[in-house]
């Protein structure tokens, strides 16, 4: 065969063979997502959005109210306002209603900010009254698009945060000024809040549930400090956390798993980037990407098939590389799925949560931009902030029970057991091992309350941090510094066991502070 023959036979050879190749990878893992799709649907699963899509009824008026109140808010000095529970040292939270100069984290001082607040409420008396009320309305059903699937717009959530971080603040400033009734009126809002929204089956609804749940935590350990509650007033309180259900998450995760088929639908039926179709930007041409493609095979092959496989903004993505990544969507969130019907029906999240880590292990990750971040630990993550939640539910139903004890007897119990049935119809559970939370009375008069905590190990009460968190899940500047050896305490949540705070001493403040502001370099 003359030369001439054979470098043109090479020459096709060299742009034949990619492409035999990946119509060859495209029908098989197109096929494999559709075996895969089949399979779940055996099984019972329901992948369409309408399939988890609520009732369209909406409680139009308590949802427009409450937008509407907290809106005139929106220019208060809120980077300014104290922040509850302020975790000092480990296992102890400083009083902030306590201090007539908080600390200001902007300022990197002390700062009495309590002019600022009573100036943004005075001002604002009637928009908090409107917010106070909409919580008495009902259920909170906001109008939402969920045909758009990750498009639906969700502008409502920035104001439900917003309102608990105001009620929150309101009962802290309240109690400062000693007008008990008046803090106890807005704490009690703050959990209606919290108890009224029930959350979206979207992954980012529930995560601002979850931190609203929390922010109503915080001001409830804020409240139980002060010594002046009635019986009854505690009561309300703990009746309050009890009616907040922190429901399992099949329902969310199903409809994660839903939108995610159907972004990948349109991403290859448009040629686009998924990332574009919900930011609106537009899709390159298909000319452009081949001509890149072709351009690129003749230099460096190598980088020409990474760019085909990673990069979704190439329409040669959608041919192969979609179908990878839709089939390890549909997998993570399965697993998700799974793993939360198996800590509802074993009412614990240990055994759940260790075999989901072995499972996910053995799936890869995906690209650290694909969807929004979703990877490995999204499922992991979120199901571990579920047990918080329901962690903060259970401490602060304990707490207030043993405050009223307390309150009856002159000093705490000896175990838990002894606040059934007059003060709690059971033993508390801790959603962790299904156990009962950990409780041990002191010899100072004061109590030690906590749940074992994310790493399902007891440890004695240790609320030092828990570094086997992941780094996202760790505050970036809790570690022990290198220049003085001190470490920045964190939340309950993050440390090795999820205790119930004791309020700081005075010492433990003052340290704090001196870190916090630098002056100990």
């Amino acid at each position: 065969m003359k030369l001439g023959w054979k470098l043109l036979i090479g020459f096709i050879a060299l742009f034949i063979a990619p492409l035999v190749w990946i119509a060859a990878m495209h029908f098989k893992l197109k096929h494999d997502v559709a075996a895969y799709k089949k399979q779940l649907i055996a099984k019972g699963e329901k992948l369409a959005i309408a399939d988890w899509t609520p009732p369209r009824s909406t409680n139009q008026t308590a949802s427009a109210a409450l937008q509407a109140a907290v809106r005139p808010m929106g220019g208060n000095n809120l980077d300014h306002y104290p922040s509850a529970m302020r975790m000092v040292a480990p296992g102890r939270a400083q009083v902030s209603w306590k201090s007539d100069a908080p600390y200001d984290w902007d300022a990197k001082r002390k700062t009495n900010i309590w002019a600022l607040i009573k100036n943004d409420f005075e001002t604002n008396a009637d928009a908090l009254e409107a917010l106070r009320e909409v919580t008495e309305q009902g259920e909170f059903i906001f109008p939402v698009a969920y045909e758009q699937g990750y498009r639906a717009p969700l502008r409502h959530l920035s104001p439900l945060k917003q309102g608990a971080v105001l009620l929150s603040t309101e009962t802290i400033y309240e109690l400062h000024e000693e007008n008990k009734n008046a803090a106890a009126e807005n704490l009690k809002a703050l959990l209606r809040l919290v108890k009224n929204y029930k959350a979206e089956p979207f992954l980012i609804s529930h995560l601002v549930r979850f931190a609203c749940l929390g922010i109503a935590f915080n001001a409830t350990w804020e409240a139980l400090q002060s010594p002046d509650w009635s019986d009854a007033e505690l009561r309300e309180f703990q009746e309050a956390w009890s009616a907040i259900k922190v429901d399992n998450l099949e329902a969310t995760f199903s409809m994660e798993r839903a939108m995610g088929i159907q972004m990948f639908a349109e991403a290859r039926e448009s040629g686009q980037d998924p990332m574009a179709l919900v930011s609106g930007s537009g899709a390159s041409s298909f000319s452009t990407d081949w001509d890149e493609f072709t351009t690129t095979l003749m230099v460096e092959p190598v980088a020409a098939i990474k760019a085909l496989f990673n990069q979704p903004n190439q329409k040669l993505w959608r041919w192969v590389q979609s179908y990878r990544e839709e089939l390890a969507l549909l997998k993570l969130w399965q697993a998700g799925v799974e793993a939360d019907r198996a800590i509802e029906k074993e009412k614990t999240y240990q055994p759940a949560l260790k075999n989901l880590e072995k499972r996910l292990s053995l799936m890869g990750s995906l690209r650290e931009d694909f969807l929004f971040g979703a990877s490995r630990s999204t499922v992991s993550k979120t199901l571990a902030k579920l047990a918080s939640a329901k962690i903060a539910r259970q401490l602060a139903i304990t707490a207030c029970a043993l405050q009223r004890y307390q309150l009856d007897k002159g000093f705490y119990p000896a175990e838990l057991s002894q606040l059934t049935p007059k003060f709690l119809n059971s033993v508390p559970l801790d959603p962790i091992d299904g156990k009962p939370l950990r409780y041990h009375a002191q010899t100072d008069g004061t109590f030690l309350l906590y749940s074992i905590g994310e790493n399902g190990i007891e440890d004695q009460g240790n609320a030092e941090l828990n570094s086997n968190l992941t780094p996202s899940r760790i505050d970036p500047d809790s570690p022990i510094s290198k220049k003085t050896g001190w470490t920045k305490p964190v939340h309950p949540s993050r440390a090795l066991d999820w205790v119930w705070p004791q309020p700081a001493t005075e010492e433990q403040n003052s340290e704090w502070e001196r870190h916090e502001s630098g002056a100990v370099k």
